[in-house]
């Protein structure tokens, strides 16, 4: 899978000086960065500490160093693999202590800052678990899987073609029907006439996925809280569920067109274009040569989906002068992303 870049600072507003977001390590999003520059050292009288913030307990993430020059990169990455998602929301970077251990984080907050509550549920419901798919798999993460899926079928209905196998040609379009569309959907049926459904999906349809995430995008962007970036990369996550649209109703014509040729040599023809766009499917294709895979039309893939959903779930960090001290209102505070 590709390596997700760090989020363009625009959609995070003129006064962010860094981020605080999740992003996947050795599992989902089981890691979390926080990347700050310009600190002010002479606000800085003891230790500080990066937390985790959700419904629970806050988590210390230890003792974080800025450089000489108030920079800051930290990252951590949950021992067990844990979906950090789950359970945390939001960071603080506190004062504490020098030396100390702290059990909860202090009323000396630097910086602060959480994912807005409107796109909150959808972001765990994209990245951490839904209630309606195998296992609960989150929506994001299920359309991937089965994208994987989808492009092992077309590689075994390509090689069909070419070894002049017609039986199992069919019997891989119907795999990678049953893959597209749920078991209420138009095309799951019994396509190789062998008196059942040879079912190679979760179950759920990709179309179904696409649907989801659109509405799920479209609901953190019509949120009274959304933000510019939670805004910005909706809009990118609607653009890649139509992306899934229409290279799936594109599959679906070329299967048709493959099962009903007459001559293996134009079989061939049409397999490979569909093994063509189930790569697409998965990998995106760089359509504008810009040497990226944007998550715009015709271009992103499966594996675009959750990098774009996890910066949905990237907070900015802007950085403003408090109240004078004594107030019991933090000497730094951090607006909402």
């Amino acid at each position: 899978q590709p390596t997700p870049e760090a989020p363009a600072a625009a959609p995070l507003g003129p006064q962010a000086i860094g981020f605080g977001g999740f992003r996947d390590a050795s599992a989902r999003s089981d890691e979390f960065e926080l990347s700050v520059v310009g600190l002010p050292a002479a606000a800085v009288s003891g230790d500080l500490h990066a937390w985790l913030t959700g419904e629970g307990a806050p988590l210390d993430l230890g003792k974080v160093l800025p450089d000489a020059s108030g920079n800051l990169e930290f990252v951590y990455a949950a021992p067990d693999g844990a979906n950090l998602l789950a359970t945390y929301s939001g960071f603080l970077l506190t004062v504490e202590a020098a030396g100390s251990s702290a059990a909860s984080p202090s009323s000396d907050v630097l910086l602060q800052n959480t994912i807005p509550a409107g796109a909150l549920g959808p972001v765990r419901l994209l990245l951490v678990s839904a209630p309606d798919t195998r296992k609960n798999v989150a929506y994001t993460l299920g359309a991937l899987h089965e994208t994987e899926q989808l492009f092992l079928h077309a590689k075994a209905v390509n090689a069909a073609a070419l070894l002049g196998d017609f039986d199992s040609l069919n019997r891989h379009i119907e795999h990678i029907f049953t893959i597209l569309d749920a078991p209420d959907g138009p095309n799951y049926r019994d396509f190789d006439s062998h008196g059942f459904i040879d079912d190679a999906s979760d179950r759920f349809g990709l179309r179904n996925y696409a649907d989801q995430i659109s509405a799920l995008a479209q609901a953190a962007a019509d949120a009274p809280d959304a933000t510019l970036n939670v805004k910005t990369h909706a809009a990118h996550l609607v653009i890649l569920a139509d992306n899934y649209r229409a290279r799936a109703d594109a599959i679906v014509d070329l299967a048709l067109k493959a099962h009903q040729a007459t001559a293996n040599a134009e079989r061939q023809q049409y397999t490979a274009q569909l093994l063509e766009l189930a790569a697409q499917m998965l990998d995106g294709v760089d359509a504008n040569g810009n040497g990226v895979i944007e998550p715009i039309t015709g271009e992103g893939g499966a594996y675009t989906l959750p990098f774009d959903a996890l910066v949905v779930a990237v907070g900015a960090v802007p950085l403003r002068l408090g109240p004078e001290e004594g107030t019991g209102v933090p000497r730094f505070a951090a607006a909402a992303a």
